[in-house]
């Protein structure tokens, strides 16, 4: 990747340091050793909650499976969350998307973690946190397909102590990242950006933090090359 330091540093003078300092400290805490894959969640305000908590809690990427369902946010719940995140999404037109999204993950070298209710599964104490983690969380009616069950290198589920059998699945989702995030920050696992990552990142805040963001940077990416070619 080139050397972006010189173009954060020029959108930097676009933001207070003050905000600019704030971008600094939340990127810093971002992560991408646990993800989330989503299967066909069709409820805006279950989407935009969970969007919210991974904000929140500092997971930049969520993978939505849209086979069956369009994944759509409310704007009073996730109030601009989703601005932050990457989202990545595989659609009806792909052939088979949840394997589309699974292979991307493989790729990554995460393990697929599916969120379950039957009894043979992990509690979330139990989950192996050598690798980087995908927690799969199925749609609102019916859970987990049977083939996210198939792909899943481990099943986990969440203990229930009263009579209502399941988790609303937003709630299920900040109550798994919770005590997953600081096991690994407990279990000195390299769990932080990579010092590339962390740049784009930045970049790309910046873009959006200030007006005309990616016109200004349009015109300081022309105005370099075009030193560069007098040089």
């Amino acid at each position: 990747m080139h050397d972006l330091q010189p173009a954060i540093n020029y959108m930097s003078q676009f933001v207070t340091p003050e905000r600019m300092a704030q971008l600094e400290r939340v990127a810093a805490a971002r992560t991408r050793y646990l993800t989330l894959l989503l299967e066909n969640v069709y409820q805006p305000h279950n989407a935009s909650a969970i969007i919210r908590s991974c904000e929140c809690l500092g997971v930049q990427d969520i993978h939505i499976v849209e086979q069956h369902y369009r994944y759509r946010a409310n704007r009073d719940i996730a109030l601009g969350s989703s601005k932050w995140l990457n989202l990545h999404r595989y659609g009806r037109a792909q052939t088979n998307p949840f394997a589309q999204a699974v292979k991307q993950l493989r790729r990554r070298n995460y393990r697929l973690a599916a969120m379950t209710l039957r009894d043979d599964a992990l509690s979330v104490e139990q989950i192996p946190l050598d690798k980087p983690v995908a927690l799969i969380f199925g749609t609102e009616l019916h859970g987990l397909s049977d083939e996210a069950h198939q792909e899943a290198d481990f099943l986990v589920t969440l203990p229930i102590q009263g009579f209502t059998q399941s988790f609303n699945i937003s709630v299920a989702a900040a109550l798994t990242l919770q005590p997953l995030l600081k096991r690994i920050k407990d279990e000195a696992v390299d769990w932080k950006l990579s010092p590339d990552e962390l740049a784009q990142l930045k970049l790309d805040w910046l873009l959006k933090s200030v007006r005309e963001g990616p016109n200004i940077f349009s015109q300081f990416l022309e105005t370099t090359r075009l030193a560069g070619q007098v040089e």
